[in-house]
């Protein structure tokens, strides 16, 4: 019987000792790190889901060219500048900034509405404008992502497609310009969209990255 308690104590000593040695600091501070990493990713969006957009076939479009609009001159003016006697809103073609390259404004989609100056810049160098009326509801601008997201890339591995919302678009609801070109919507036309960046993308005075 002694026997039997004494390796019982011994068990029941060698578990107390190794419940005193587990290392609950260490484990605290590794499940600490791994909550802080996971909300900073997810913060950063490693896991959002991105939808599948279609890859856009331009060769398989109607083409839709919009309304002519005779373009003005398209002289070069310093940043430091600017321009409003435009002929169209939003405007299609005029004054623009001298920036080398493409100035300041990139080829991409915005959250805030641009200068004009840059943004005719752009247009001089083929590309297309589809700019949107504040009020317009978020599918709908999901919708207008996704057409440039679809769009293939140029012989400069460019979108030329740049997206805004424009708060001087009173009178559409959408509005697309290409240099000398523009075309107003009052509501969303997936063809008609697609028809006018078929028929005038990469077709500007100075077609260049």
């Amino acid at each position: 019987m002694r026997r039997a308690e004494r390796r019982k104590d011994r068990r029941q000593g060698r578990a107390a000792t190794q419940r005193r040695s587990f290392p609950w600091f260490s484990l605290l501070v590794v499940g600490v790190v791994v909550v802080f990493g996971y909300l900073l990713l997810r913060q950063l969006g490693v896991f959002d889901v991105t939808p599948s957009v279609p890859t856009v076939n331009p060769s398989t479009i109607q083409l839709n060219q919009g309304t002519q609009v005779a373009a003005m001159e398209g002289t070069h003016i310093p940043t430091s500048q600017s321009f409003t006697a435009y002929n169209t809103v939003p405007p299609n073609s005029g004054p623009h900034w001298n920036a080398q390259g493409l100035g300041p404004i990139g080829w991409a989609v915005y959250s805030t509405q641009q200068r004009n100056e840059g943004v005719v810049h752009n247009l001089e160098h083929g590309g297309i404008l589809i700019a949107y009326n504040p009020s317009l509801g978020q599918d709908v601008i999901d919708k207008l992502k996704n057409i440039r997201a679809g769009w293939p890339r140029d012989n400069f591995g460019e979108v030329k497609i740049i997206i805004e919302p424009y708060a001087g678009l009173t009178d559409a609801k959408i509005a697309l310009t290409a240099w000398g070109w523009i075309d107003k919507l009052d509501a969303y036309d997936q063809a008609r969209i697609l028809g006018f960046i078929a028929a005038h993308i990469g077709k500007g005075p100075e077609n260049a990255p």
